[in-house]
């Protein structure tokens, strides 16, 4: 398929009309501007384009020339990275973010998507970093927040992770997500009181997701409250009873055994 594309092209002093044919065959990659001094251009905007029709190594081919030709774009680092992210080639990923980060250290979106690729590869201590120097950015953003506190979770630093939960639901208290990350690091800390009041707020918030019902059953078992929590793994397992659930199946079974006894 042949893409052909038209836009207009402003600059100080002058408009041109620009066209450029894009082939976006399985053959090899073909690009005729009307004026080389536009390819990388032409060549970002046929990146873009492969990459929202998910033909991601197609993309990388495309955004690796842009690269050859202007090698101090950040964005193009950036898209870089989520196609190599789509293609589960994280390391690559990582080195297409740190150099977008290099290139634009005060972009917080470009520090997101590295410390994602860092949690992937399990490298912890860095996602912590990353989301710290992206807090500096853009302070108000619950999803920063929300994500270190993950990080410290998987560290077992769970005071500072309930600390930054916590400030992730004054920034967004509508999320049930960070609720419920919430009370599971509590439920760890063996607060169970706690933890239900977190994961019973999610469940308000959200009501139909199986998933928070079988948390909340799993903190009323630890709690020995074995009928709420034989109710709340009932629902859970009324919304979705397949294999993915089968946590609710085996906390299911405990209660009922510690009820009869």
């Amino acid at each position: 398929m042949d893409l052909i594309i038209y836009w207009r092209f402003e600059s100080p002093g002058r408009i041109s009309d620009l066209m450029l044919y894009f082939h976006l065959s399985h053959r090899p990659y073909k690009c005729t501007p009307l004026n080389p001094r536009y390819a990388p251009m032409y060549l970002f905007e046929r990146a873009n384009i492969l990459e929202s029709l998910e033909r991601y190594e197609e993309a990388v081919f495309s955004f690796e020339k842009v690269n050859e030709l202007k090698n101090s774009f950040p964005v193009n680092w950036y898209r870089l990275g989520v196609c190599f992210n789509h293609l589960h080639q994280y390391e690559e990923a990582l080195n297409s973010f740190n150099r977008a980060v290099q290139l634009k250290p005060d972009d917080s979106w470009y520090l997101f998507e590295k410390a994602n690729v860092l949690s992937l590869l399990e490298r912890h201590e860095e996602v912590i970093a990353c989301y710290e120097q992206a807090i500096k950015v853009s302070p108000n953003n619950y999803a920063f927040w929300h994500n270190r506190g993950n990080a410290l979770a998987h560290l077992e630093r769970y005071e500072e992770a309930i600390f930054s939960h916590d400030k992730a639901i004054e920034l967004n208290p509508d999320d049930a997500l960070v609720r419920v990350n919430r009370g599971r690091v509590l439920s760890i800390l063996e607060q169970y009181e706690e933890a239900i009041l977190s994961i019973s707020r999610a469940i308000e918030l959200d009501p139909n997701y199986w998933r928070w019902w079988t948390e909340q059953g799993k903190v009323l078992f630890h709690l020995k409250r074995y009928e709420e929590a034989i109710l709340s793994l009932n629902k859970s397992l009324e919304i979705n009873s397949t294999s993915d659930n089968i946590e609710a199946i085996q906390f299911l079974d405990e209660c009922q055994k510690f009820r009869d006894l």
